[in-house]
């Protein structure tokens, strides 16, 4: 799961027939029960779910404990241990 779009109600500006791909908008943070994740705004990996900086190399690698494969807010990162994610 990755925590970096939420959905918007289709406007003027952006009528229903796009699709909700379409429709999506990217957020700088995703509150979660009072903590916040910090989505990575950049590019992924080919399984699409490893944030990965312009060289390819992974961004923060480690298990993300809010279960968001994006979140890059450090407090979430478990280094050392697996790309894994709970939740």
């Amino acid at each position: 799961m990755r925590c970096g779009f939420e959905w918007e109600v289709a406007t003027q500006r952006k009528p229903e027939n796009y699709c909700p791909s379409c429709r999506a908008k990217q957020v700088q943070t995703v509150d979660i029960g009072g903590d916040k994740c910090h989505p990575w705004q950049g590019r992924f990996d080919v399984d699409d779910v490893t944030p990965i900086w312009e060289d390819g190399s992974p961004v923060k690698p480690g298990r993300r404990i809010c279960g968001h494969s994006d979140c890059v807010n450090s407090r979430h990162i478990v280094e050392g241990e697996t790309h894994g994610y709970s939740g």
